[in-house]
């Protein structure tokens, strides 16, 4: 599933640092074994700061003081960007940081010398759990606090939180990993958040702030916010709300048992039955339906039959990669050259390593003799013991802008006529997602001149199709193919059906559709939010007083047997299965 990506912004305590343009005299900050700010020893590596930066430094090091027994290794200040950075690290001056080493990356904003983004990586700290919900949000509300000082009352934390993290690793294969939940605060404004707009603190399983991510600008323009006092009633809205939500069954041959945590290869899983909602999206609180601008539905899908004939695609080379595209796929490489292969890690729900292959262009000339800015690359991904095929992407933006040669019909027997040589042999049941007309919808305030100069893409036809168990789709076991509508070709595919086989539960005696419906209204109640939408770096005139359905906690499920929510701790009792 696609998770909308949560943005983030903090400032620092007005008056604190100077914010004058017209920086002071510069300082060199000078480590010493292995080195800390401030240090008067002469740094032979001459990382100068002028003072407003190191009063910009010396105010985050009171929050985190683990910052002050860091040398400081570099500092990035080009000219005409808003941005200064600075590269921290325990590593003695000379020798290159490894695994072992510490590190830490700051932003601050040029002109007023502010705090915009933080990452810490302490191997001492190394963990794959996460931390308690309660503990996250303390702590991150506590490192907020200091950084804005009074600022902090402009901004609500969110009810939901993300989980994620990052790893390391060395050239013996070593490998370090640090996970850690991810607390954001929304920007207010008539007292009431404005989504994607504020900062992210990412906090580890021991309750320390490992990261810090500020995106919302502080020159916001209120006047072009709605006023909250002429949006309808609740009351009417859930009403209408309820009117749109359909509630679909779904299979999950591998839904999490616990919280899941990072870095760790499968976690214990157990299938399930489940009803979700057909519709997540906004209502326009001015008037209580949906508005134009956005699109909230699932796609529409239909049932399929379709017949195996059990050919297996085997790679073990790049070459043999490359004759395997020419000959399945009708594509030709060549002007692209090879970027190596690698094998990674194993797939959390199939427990299996895959490699991957790459090919990438060199971009062509422009007529000013710079080179254009054109995506063309391709990989390929197999299962690393066997070599089979599991998936392959080609971009190729050379035929952006232009419109498309084959309709949708031809793409889907493309697409159908292609899966069926990689199917098991035999007959399989199948939902298909049917794209829509408005597949490519783009908002009527964006310029589509200038989308089409920045961000055009060939045009292309996607087709999802779902394994069903007793005419119910099975989520996570699933193919994806993609069609150029200018070729007709195949230029993306992807086997998602190689997780471990599982006995589905049986889908009689399960609570009815309006059940499901009543448990997902009642725990995700409607909010009323403010949403600026942008598209593809261009921004709507004016943002939307929505009312939104609350966040969960992004793995709990309704169960189709009980009716009832289940997070991921909680454990069902055993459904009959067939």
């Amino acid at each position: 599933m696609k998770r909308v990506k949560r943005l983030a912004a903090a400032v620092l305590a007005a008056g604190i640092i100077s914010a004058s343009p017209a920086w002071a005299a510069e300082v060199t900050i000078s480590p010493a074994l292995p080195g800390k700010i401030g240090s008067t020893v002469q740094d032979p590596a001459g990382v100068i700061l002028n003072q407003p930066q190191k009063m910009a430094l010396e105010k985050v090091c009171q929050i985190l003081p683990e910052l002050k027994d860091l040398s400081v290794r570099q500092r990035h200040d080009y000219e005409g960007e808003p941005f200064w950075r600075l590269s921290l690290t325990d590593s003695p001056q000379g020798l290159i940081p490894g695994i072992d080493n510490i590190s830490a990356h700051l932003t601050f904003d040029k002109e007023k010398g502010e705090l915009t983004a933080l990452e810490i990586q302490n191997p001492k700290w190394a963990s794959e759990e996460i931390p308690p919900p309660v503990l996250a949000k303390e702590k991150a509300e506590e490192f907020a606090r200091r950084l804005l000082g009074d600022r902090i009352k402009y901004y609500q934390p969110a009810a939901d939180m993300g989980y994620g993290g990052g790893s390391t690793r060395d050239s013996k294969g070593n490998r370090i990993v640090w996970a850690s939940a991810a607390v954001q605060f929304n920007r207010l404004v008539n007292g009431i958040p404005l989504l994607n707009s504020g900062f992210q603190v990412s906090v580890d399983a021991a309750g320390r702030v490992t990261g810090y991510h500020k995106t919302d600008s502080d020159n916001i323009e209120f006047t072009k916010f709605p006023d909250p006092s002429r949006a309808v009633n609740k009351e009417a809205a859930e009403k209408n709300y309820a009117g749109l939500v359909k509630m679909k069954l779904n299979y999950l041959a591998h839904q999490p048992v616990k919280q899941l945590t990072f870095g760790k290869g499968r976690n214990e899983t157990r299938p399930v039955l489940i009803y979700s909602p057909s519709f997540q999206g906004p209502l326009d609180a001015l008037t209580g339906q949906f508005p134009g601008d956005f699109r909230g539905n699932l796609p529409q899908t239909e049932k399929i039959t379709l017949i195996g004939e059990g050919k297996r695609f085997i790679v073990n080379t790049p070459e043999e990669a490359v004759k395997l595209i020419a000959d399945e796929f009708g594509l030709d490489l060549s002007g692209m050259k090879s970027a190596g292969a690698e094998i990674r890690e194993e797939l959390p729900a199939s427990g299996n390593r895959v490699k991957e292959y790459y090919w990438r262009a060199e971009a062509d000339p422009g007529p000013d003799g710079k080179p254009v800015k054109m995506m063309r690359f391709a990989h390929l991904t197999t299962l690393a013991d066997t070599g089979q095929l599991v998936g392959f992407n080609l971009r190729d933006d050379s035929g952006a802008g232009r419109e498309g040669a084959f309709s949708q019909e031809t793409a889907r027997k493309t697409a159908v006529q292609f899966l069926q040589k990689f199917l098991p042999v035999g007959e399989a049941q199948f939902e298909i997602w049917v794209p829509s007309a408005n597949e490519d919808w783009i908002p009527a305030w964006v310029d589509k001149g200038k989308l089409e100069a920045n961000y055009s893409r060939p045009p292309q036809m996607y087709f999802h199709f779902n394994l069903t168990h007793q005419g119910v789709p099975v989520t996570d076991r699933y193919y994806s193919v993609t069609v150029d509508l200018l070729t007709g070709k195949i230029v993306s595919f992807y086997d998602g059906s190689g997780s471990p086989a599982v006995i589905l539960p049986n889908s009689k005696g399960i609570v009815s559709a309006d059940m499901a419906k009543a448990e997902y209204l009642r725990r995700h109640p409607l909010r009323l939010t403010y949403i600026w939408p942008e598209y593809f770096g261009q921004k709507a005139p004016a943002p939307y007083l929505v009312y939104l359905p609350a966040s969960g906690t992004g793995w709990e499920y309704i169960d189709a047997f009980s009716g009832k929510t289940v997070a991921p701790e909680e454990i069902l009792f055993e459904q009959p299965t067939q």
